[in-house]
């Protein structure tokens, strides 16, 4: 073995040395940037399902409202037009059309 076969031998140990080096800083980097890829992909996920939550309840409460606005005004058109309906009849009462029995005959309950 000479000076020089010692120098190499050296070189080469160093080489390999900062080969596995460079071979470890590059999945030391794949790895972090799968880390960040992963993180942001739950994240907009996350972000996608609380907004969906959000528009489906904010959808059911314009339904319900919308139904119960509905309802209310269904059952104050039916109570008008009774109310016209009685008035009708009271007023024909009144006139002396009809009898007090003759106007609430119509009448479910008396």
């Amino acid at each position: 073995m000479t000076a020089g076969d010692d120098s190499s031998t050296g070189f080469l140990r160093r080489r390999r040395r900062y080969e596995k080096r460079g071979k470890s800083l590059k999945w030391s980097i794949m790895i972090l940037c799968a880390v960040v890829v992963a993180v942001t992909a739950v994240s907009i996920g996350l972000n996608a399902v609380m907004s969906i939550r959000e528009l489906s309840a904010a959808s059911y409460n314009t339904y319900e409202k919308a139904m119960l606005d509905g309802y209310k005004l269904e059952i104050r058109s039916q109570v008008q037009s009774t109310l016209s309906i009685v008035q009708g009849e009271y007023d024909k009462f009144k006139a002396g059309e009809k009898t007090e029995e003759q106007a609430l005959l119509w009448l479910p309950v008396r």
